[in-house]
């Protein structure tokens, strides 16, 4: 679960940054509870650690998007990996 907060937590700021607004993280966190239900109907019998959002898949593909979003997106780059000045 702590893999997979990390990796949601790219996801959220990403949309935060882009709209300006935390109403997408909103509805990004939304639409991620949704899915992640709606597997469990589909992945009857298997394991929570492979055929679930929290699992091996869930963890393969936001780290997909998010390599997608760092390569391709150079504002978000910019900001996220910007030097922070020292207090």
């Amino acid at each position: 679960m702590v893999i997979f907060c990390l990796l949601a937590a790219l996801l959220f700021d990403w949309t935060r940054a882009r709209s300006g607004s935390i109403w997408s993280s909103a509805m990004l966190h939304g639409l991620i509870n949704g899915t992640a239900i709606g597997s469990m109907l589909f992945a009857w019998g298997g394991h929570a650690l492979v055929a679930s959002i929290v699992g091996v898949g869930g963890f393969i593909t936001m780290a997909v998007f998010i390599v997608i979003i760092i390569a391709f997106d150079r504002s978000y780059r910019h900001m996220l990996f910007a030097a922070q000045p020292a207090d």
